[in-house]
C-alpha cells in the first residue's frame, strides 16, 4: 500500500523541520532513524529523520511531504512527541519537544546526564510505530506518564500519574474531568484488570482511601473549584512519589500483556520500591 501512494505523495511538496528535544541526556554522534518511510500505514509522509546531539538534548530534523509548512510541522511535533513518550518512559526522565529555536541560556555544565545513542532511539521508534497501529491506548497512557514528568506543578504531576492508571478503562480523555467517583470507579477496575484482586497489587497501592481522597482533592484545586491550600499540598506532596511509582509499575504491568513483535526493550519492575530497570 505504501508504493501505491508513492504517485500521490510525490505531489505534494517536500519539507524540512528542525525540531528541539530538551532533557538531561546526551547524544555522541548524529545518527538518521531508519524505516521512517514505513511509520503510516497508508501514506508517505516521513523521508528523513535525523538526530543530532546538542548542549541541551538534540536537534531533530524531519524531512517529509506536507499540504503546508504548517501543517507539517505539527505533523513532525506530534509523532517526535508519541516517540518521546516510549523513550522517556524507558529512562524515566522528562523530555521536552519544542518546535521554538534553541534556547542560548539553557544551562549545560553540572548536570548529571544520560547516554541516548542511536539503538535506544531507534528500538523506541520501532515500538511507537507498532503501538501507534495496534496499542493506541497503551500509547497515550505513556502519554500522560511523560506529561506527569515533564509537569513541575505537584498538582498537575499528581493528576497525571492517577490518569495512567485510570487509562486502563477510560477510553473518552475528556471524560476524566467529569465526577471524581467516576474516576475512583474506573481506577480500581482498571487495576484489577492489570494485577487480579486488592491483595495482589503493588503494596503502595493498598491504602485505607487516603490516595482516593487526595486526588479528590487535587481535581478540586486544578479545576478551581478550591484554594490550594498549604494543608493542601502537603497531603498531596505525602502521595506524589507513590503515585509515581504506581503509574510506572502498572505500565511495566501492561506492557508484560502486549506482545511487541521483533527486539524490543523488556521493561521490568521491583515490587519493592515500584522503579524498574530495562533489558534488551
Amino acid at each position: 500500500m505504501v508504493d501505491s501512494m508513492a504517485g500521490k505523495e510525490a505531489d505534494r511538496p517536500i519539507w524540512h523541520f528542525d525540531l528541539q528535544v530538551y532533557g538531561s541526556f546526551v547524544i555522541s554522534t548524529r545518527f538518521q532513524l531508519e524505516e521512517v518511510e514505513a511509520f503510516f500505514a497508508e501514506e508517505i509522509v516521513f523521508r528523513d529523520i535525523e538526530v543530532r546531539p546538542a548542549s541541551y538534548g538534540a536537534q531533530i530534523f524531519f524531512k517529509m511531504h506536507a499540504e503546508n509548512g504548517l501543517v507539517g510541522s505539527h505533523i513532525a511535533l506530534f509523532y517526535l512527541e508519541r516517540l518521546l513518550d516510549v523513550l522517556a518512559t524507558r529512562c524515566n526522565l522528562p523530555l521536552l519537544a519544542s518546535r521554538q529555536e534553541a534556547r542560548p541560556f539553557m544551562r549545560d555544565r553540572g548536570i548529571t546526564k544520560r547516554a541516548l545513542e542511536k539503538p535506544e532511539w531507534q528500538s523506541a521508534f520501532r515500538e511507537t510505530h507498532f503501538l501507534f497501529h495496534q496499542e493506541p491506548r497503551f500509547l497515550g497512557a505513556l502519554g500522560a506518564y511523560r506529561q506527569g514528568l515533564c509537569q513541575e506543578g505537584p498538582v498537575e504531576r499528581l493528576l497525571a500519574f492517577h490518569q495512567v492508571l485510570c487509562s486502563r478503562t477510560i477510553r473518552d480523555v475528556g471524560s476524566f474531568w467529569t465526577t471524581i467517583h467516576e474516576h475512583l470507579a474506573s481506577l480500581e477496575r482498571g487495576l484489577t484488570e492489570v494485577w487480579g484482586a486488592t491483595q495482589a497489587w503493588p503494596f503502595f497501592l493498598r491504602e485505607d482511601g487516603a490516595l482516593e481522597e487526595v486526588v479528590s482533592l487535587a481535581i478540586q484545586c486544578h479545576k478551581g473549584a478550591a484554594p490550594l491550600m498549604p494543608s493542601v499540598l502537603g497531603r498531596i506532596f505525602e502521595r506524589l512519589d507513590l503515585l509515581h511509582r504506581a503509574a510506572y509499575a502498572l505500565l511495566v504491568a501492561w506492557r508484560k500483556q502486549i506482545e511487541i513483535p521483533g527486539e524490543f526493550y523488556h521493561m521490568n519492575v521491583y515490587p519493592e520500591t515500584g522503579w524498574g530497570y530495562l533489558v534488551h
